[in-house]
């Protein structure tokens, strides 16, 4: 079996995967969404969906910090990590020991195609059309509205920074309606970017950001609104979103 990773690597595998490690939270989840929790050896000690299922499995450090020698040891079939998530060098290195794909997520697109990768990857072509079908209804009832106002969504302090419309969190935005106004990537933003937004968003995931940031931005900018929101909702591509609706609706 031939795959071509979204790093344009080409891997080769002598059969269809039966051991995998998982280098990326949502990554763990989308793949027991897909059936193969019962073949998930590994995953990062930030996994924790589904959390029966993590609670018995080997953890191989954090996504920016792999342990090289415990992945080896687990003799997996084949490792999937995520550019932005994953440490570039300690991947490549890992691929020399055991195979690892590795694809590269900004924006939905990219998403509906690493689902149809791993249908092909796994032979669970069905299934991931399917789930594909879930994330894109998900996408549509998103359960934050923007309303086309415009947006700084901070992911970090000292220094602010936040994530550009050259994201997944950006391309989550613009879903959500919002008029994302933070160009690039992962930039540092000052106080006048932040007194152009007519909202500000605080996330809770890489920085976890808590009621004593939102007041301090609220009395730095009154009259704006500024809300603390769930992080996992912009960030965990794959099959969280669905799952998170499916729970709000029980």
């Amino acid at each position: 079996m031939i795959v071509t990773d979204d790093l344009g690597r080409t891997i080769s595998l002598e059969k269809v995967p039966e051991k995998i490690v998982s280098l990326v939270p949502s990554i763990t989840l989308t793949l027991a969404d897909l059936g193969l929790g019962d073949q998930l050896v590994g995953v990062t000690r930030f996994c924790k969906y589904p959390a029966d299922l993590i609670k018995g499995l080997t953890k191989i450090g954090g996504p920016k910090n792999i342990y090289h020698t415990k992945i080896v040891d687990l003799k997996p079939d084949v490792v999937i990590a995520v550019k932005e998530e994953n440490d570039k060098d300690q991947v490549l290195k890992l691929s020399d020991d055991v195979p690892v794909v590795v694809f590269d997520i900004n924006t939905t697109d990219d998403v509906f195609r690493m689902m149809n990768t791993l249908g092909e990857l796994f032979q669970k072509r069905s299934e991931a059309k399917e789930l594909n079908s879930r994330i894109k209804e998900a996408y549509h009832h998103f359960p934050i509205q923007g309303d086309g106002k415009k947006v700084v969504y901070l992911i970090w302090k000292n220094p602010w920074m936040a994530a550009g419309k050259e994201t997944y969190i950006g391309s989550m935005l613009k879903i959500a309606g919002f008029d994302n106004i933070v160009e690039g990537r992962y930039p540092e933003v000052d106080m006048e970017k932040l007194d152009e937004a007519e909202v500000i968003l605080l996330a809770t995931e890489p920085y976890h950001f808590k009621e004593k940031e939102r007041a301090e931005l609220e009395a730095l900018f009154p009259g704006k609104s500024v809300n603390i929101v769930n992080g996992e909702l912009f960030t965990w591509f794959g099959t969280y979103l669905p799952g998170y609706l499916n729970d709000k609706m029980k």
